[in-house]
């Protein structure tokens, strides 16, 4: 704005081609996105989260590799252990099939059958007197004839129970010897052994441990006799030890060409214990929590039939089948299958199970999840330990860079800031020189009407320095007539963006002693 006197003489200052109103128009421009840095940014993280997912799907394959190799381990263990009890339930069968195909043992069992036969038949009525006496003469013939089958029948009872006692001595079909027995004759309980029964089920000959026939040997003696072999199952004896036993039927030849007949059986019951548990031992076995053992389906509950690691004993543990995920009940529901369950304790562990063949029985081989799948866990473990430092060092040199170019960039804005500040301060310099020579005032105010600029005739013309007139109002240093004169002008500019001149009159110029302004001469201001 330039301020005219009554001795301003000179030519008009040209009209403001509207600089001021190009620089009101001027606004800092917002901050714009970096496409290619967001776009970056966004294939990093991409880049980071399809990495973490192809790590841990290679691991959970690595795990369902283990997994796999774990139940061809398991399952070959389980086929072998299983040949094994089923090595040892047809071994005593064929202890007992040994009794029932001697041939001795037949034809003894056959005269003892006849003979309780024509024991059982009634003698002839007699019709006449010739008739009697002829039977009283020959009575004496008859009981001779009777005392010679007595002795017959014992000397085969006598033969057959020799028989049965040796070959229970030598199969282990008898009772284990008592613990801590004493001086007396006390007759022990039957609890095992091997014996004979007719074809009516009624027993012959038994070893002198043979408990009496109960429901369970009668059933067994009754599927024997339909010719079939029959198994006793494992149950708790008379002396509280898993017994189980084993039946099969006794022929004998016949003379009438009818073929063989089934004259009765042969039952033999054993106490089961080493000789079947050592069994299901793995030889070269080197794991810690490997274990094998049995179980069967009893109602609604699944039995143990053998000793378990924690030292229960064969038959004292039995669980509910509705347990969840019990290896032992997921077992008998799919014989010869395998998966990850929890076992008696609690444990997860890896199980496969196989069916033992003519029996309830399964057969499971189980080791603890945690030290089969060790290895496999550790090594997911480094994969992941490995990938998320790599992860953190690429971020933090991510970081690092963009810092470092951060700085760099904000150095280097810094500089020309500086640089620029230098010019402007060069060119305020040089624009004050060239203003304080020219003997106009020359002022700059912002809406306000703060002065913002001031040259050296406007200065004097104040009668302060020009550096204490900046941030004051043109009202405090020139008077409210005046200021509002300015004011009025710097609004129309600021509002309409106005480019055409004005020209303003302060007082009279015949009068300079102008009452309605009091605060100068008479002057001509040309905006």
């Amino acid at each position: 704005m330039a301020l005219s006197t009554k001795e301003d003489t000179g030519n008009e200052p040209p009209a403001d081609n509207g600089g001021g109103s190009e620089d009101a128009k001027d606004k800092i421009p917002p901050r714009q996105v970096n496409k290619a840095a967001l776009a970056i940014v966004g294939a990093l993280i991409l880049t980071v989260v399809a990495a973490v997912f192809g790590t841990l799907g290679f691991a959970e394959s690595e795990r369902e590799r283990d997994i796999q190799a774990w139940q061809v381990r398991l399952g070959i263990v389980a086929d072998s252990r299983s040949a094994a009890i089923n090595d040892w339930v047809e071994q005593n069968f064929g202890y007992v099939r040994e009794l029932a195909q001697n041939a001795s043992l037949q034809v003894y069992m056959s005269e003892l059958a006849s003979g309780s036969a024509e024991e059982e038949e009634e003698p002839p009525g007699l019709e006449d007197e010739s008739d009697t006496e002829a039977a009283v003469d020959g009575g004496d013939e008859a009981e001779e004839e009777l005392e010679e089958e007595e002795g017959d029948e014992e000397a085969s009872a006598s033969f057959l129970r020799n028989l049965l006692i040796a070959t229970a001595e030598r199969t282990g079909f008898k009772a284990p010897p008592p613990v801590g027995e004493v001086a007396a004759n006390v007759e022990r309980v039957g609890v095992v052994g091997l014996g004979l029964v007719d074809k009516d089920g009624a027993a012959i000959v038994s070893t002198p441990d043979m408990p009496p026939l109960t429901s369970k040997i009668r059933t067994a003696v009754a599927q024997a006799l339909d010719g079939e072999p029959a198994i006793i199952d494992m149950f708790i004896g008379a002396a509280g030890d898993p017994t189980m036993g084993f039946v099969l039927p006794v022929f004998g030849n016949q003379d009438d060409g009818e073929g063989a007949k089934g004259i009765g059986a042969v039952v033999g019951l054993r106490i089961v214990g080493q000789d079947l548990y050592r069994r299901l031992k793995q030889p070269g076995d080197t794991a810690n929590t490997t274990e094998t053992y049995m179980v069967r389906v009893k109602g609604a509950t699944v039995e143990y039939l053998t000793p378990l690691a924690d030292d229960t004993p064969a038959l004292k543990r039995s669980m509910s089948a509705d347990t969840p995920n019990l290896a032992a009940a997921r077992s008998t529901e799919r014989p010869g299958g395998f998966g990850i369950f929890v076992d008696y304790a609690g444990t997860e562990v890896l199980a496969a199970s196989r069916p033992i063949a003519n029996l309830p029985w399964v057969l499971i081989r189980k080791i603890s999840r945690d030290e089969a799948l060790a290895a496999t866990d550790n090594r997911r473990t480094v994969i992941m330990g490995v990938f998320i430092a790599l992860i953190v060092i690429v971020t933090l040199a991510i970081l690092f860079v963009w810092k470092k170019g951060a700085s760099m960039r904000a150095t280097q804005a810094l500089h020309e800031a500086e640089v620029a500040l230098e010019r402007f301060g060069n060119m305020s310099k040089f624009m004050k020189v060239v203003t304080d020579n020219q003997p106009n005032q020359i002022v700059a105010v912002d809406e306000n009407t703060q002065y913002t600029f001031a040259n050296l005739p406007a200065e004097q013309e104040a009668g302060i320095p020009a550096a204490d007139m900046m941030g004051k109002t043109m009202a405090s240093v020139i008077g409210p007539i005046r200021a509002q004169k300015y004011a009025d002008l710097n609004k129309d500019v600021l509002r309409d963006f106005e480019k055409a001149s004005h020209t303003v009159i302060f007082g009279d110029e015949e009068d300079e002693e102008d009452e309605e302004d009091p605060d100068g001469d008479f002057q001509v201001v040309r905006t």
